[in-house]
C-alpha cells in the first residue's frame, strides 16, 4: 500500500494542475522537490535531525549490547498482545491517507486554501520520507530480528510514514492532536518491536526519518508565508509642510 500511495502521490502532484500548488512561489517543480528533499538539513529540522542522528549512533554502536539482547525478550513477552495489530495497520497509511484525503475535501468543499497546503504537507511528509526509507532498505540490507530473508529490518517504513504524520499533525494543528498523534506514532513504533519484525535501532531510525520530513517541509512552507507578508507589507512616512502621515499599503 505505501508504494502505492507514493507513486500515486507523485503523478497527481507533478501534474500541470497541481504543480502551481505544489511547489512554493518562484520554483519550479523539480527545484521545489529538491529542496523539499533537502529540507530536514537546510531548515530548522536540523536541530532534530542531527542530534537524532547521534541518538541513532550511540544505538547502533552498542546494538550487540543493548538491542540485540532485549529484542528477544520483548517477542517473547509480546507486551502489546493482539493490540499490536492496530500499530501494523495504523503503519500502513492509513491516518496520513485519511488526513490527506479528508483535508483535500475541505478544500473542494469550501476552498479553504490552509486545507489544501495541509493536504500536500501530510502527502509531501509521507512521500520524501517513504522514499528515502525505500531507498536505504536495499543499501543495508539488514535482517530481521525474525530471520525474514527479505533484509528490510533497516529502517521501518511503518514508523517512518507513522512519524511523518505525526510530525505534520503536531505542526499544524492544537497541541493535544500532536500528543495523540506522536502517542500513535510510538505505539506504531514499538508494536513492530513487539511482532519481532524490527530493532530498537530501525524503529527510531524510521521515527527520526519521518519526524525530520514532516517538519522539514513544514518549515519550508512556513518561512515562505512568513517571507511573502514582509513583501507585502509596505509602509511609506509622508511630511509636508502641512501635515505627516503614514501611508499602510499591503497586497493581497
Amino acid at each position: 500500500m505505501r508504494s502505492i500511495f507514493l507513486a500515486a502521490s507523485l503523478i497527481l502532484f507533478s501534474s500541470t494542475a497541481f504543480a502551481n500548488v505544489w511547489t512554493l512561489p518562484g520554483e519550479t517543480f523539480w527545484q521545489g522537490t529538491k529542496r523539499d528533499i533537502e529540507s530536514p538539513v537546510t531548515t530548522p529540522a536540523s536541530r532534530v535531525l542531527w542530534p537524532g542522528l547521534g541518538v541513532e549512533a550511540v544505538l547502533l554502536l552498542t546494538h550487540a549490547q543493548f538491542s540485540q539482547k532485549i529484542q528477544p525478550h520483548i517477542a517473547e513477552t509480546q507486551p502489546l498482545g493482539t493490540t499490536s495489530n492496530f500499530g501494523n495497520y495504523m503503519g500502513k497509511l492509513i491516518p496520513n491517507v485519511l488526513y490527506a484525503g479528508g483535508m483535500l475535501a475541505d478544500y473542494e468543499l469550501t476552498g479553504s486554501s490552509l486545507a489544501l497546503e495541509r493536504s500536500i504537507l501530510m502527502v509531501k511528509a509521507t512521500l520524501y520520507s517513504g522514499v528515502f526509507t525505500d531507498l536505504l532498505k536495499p543499501i543495508v540490507r539488514e535482517r530481521r530480528p525474525n530471520g525474514s530473508p527479505d533484509l528490510a529490518s533497516f529502517p521501518s517504513g511503518h514508523s517512518t510514514v507513522a512519524f511523518a504524520f505525526a510530525s505534520i499533525v503536531g505542526a499544524e494543528h492544537a497541541w493535544y492532536y500532536g500528543v495523540g498523534a506522536y502517542a500513535l506514532a510510538s505505539f506504531v513504533a514499538f508494536s513492530r518491536m513487539n511482532d519481532n519484525k524490527h530493532y530498537l535501532h530501525d524503529v527510531t531510525a524510521g521515527a527520526l526519518i519521518g519526524t525530520t520530513y514532516g517538519l522539514g517541509v513544514y518549515y519550508r512552507q512556513n518561512e515562505s508565508a512568513l517571507k511573502h507578508v514582509s513583501k507585502s507589507l509596505t509602509i511609506i512616512p509622508i511630511v509636508t509642510p502641512d501635515v505627516s502621515y503614514v501611508q499602510v499599503g499591503y497586497e493581497f
